[in-house]
């Protein structure tokens, strides 16, 4: 006799079953127990912790991958092999299906801008994602409330991601039907 679970996530994998069985002859029959433990294997999923990384040249960089997929999944960056000290460290996970790499760039350099790819591969499927390394700043926030509470000044707050110092900021403020709007240029 065999048993079929349908629907089943990737959640349930390691999750016990305990199966029991019992025929009503002879009255004071004790049941059987099975013991069992689900195993669900599935395709690979990368994900980063960051997939747009501000950076500076000669910083050092640690990018976080995570692998989802069991069985284990064969991780492969690109441009890893560049020149300079590089690595990728595997971290403990506690949980099942669940591996994590610490990619390690000790001193950004040209070559490592721009666009890198990470694949996974396991006998159920292969998963490719990207990050990109940049010089460029991000789009700036303004972080001050959309009124001031004083009539003759207003003070504006702002912030930008850049490991790059910024060398030019322009601030554009312009009047539209009695509202004054804020636009904020960052570059480096």
């Amino acid at each position: 006799m065999g048993l079929t679970l349908e629907n089943v996530t990737t959640e349930q994998d390691g999750q016990k079953l305990i199966c029991e069985a019992s025929t009503s002859y002879p009255p004071d029959q004790v049941a059987q127990r099975q013991h069992t433990e689900i195993s669900v294997n599935y395709p690979p999923q990368v994900e980063f912790n960051q997939s747009l990384i501000h950076t500076a040249l000669g910083v050092y960089e640690d990018i976080m991958v995570t692998v989802h997929g069991k069985p284990k999944a064969e991780l492969l960056c690109d441009n890893m092999d560049l020149p300079g000290p590089r690595e990728v460290e595997i971290l403990p996970d506690e949980k099942r299906g669940v591996n994590r790499y610490l990619l390690h760039i000790q001193g950004v350099t040209k070559e490592d801008l721009g666009e890198h790819f990470c694949s996974a591969t396991n006998k159920f499927g292969t998963a490719k994602k990207s990050f990109s390394l940049t010089l460029a700043p991000s789009k700036p926030e303004v972080v001050s409330p959309a009124f001031s509470s004083h009539a003759d000044y207003y003070l504006l707050g702002w912030r930008a991601k850049s490991k790059s110092p910024l060398r030019n900021v322009t601030f554009r403020i312009q009047t539209v039907s009695s509202a004054i709007t804020f636009s904020l240029l960052v570059t480096h």
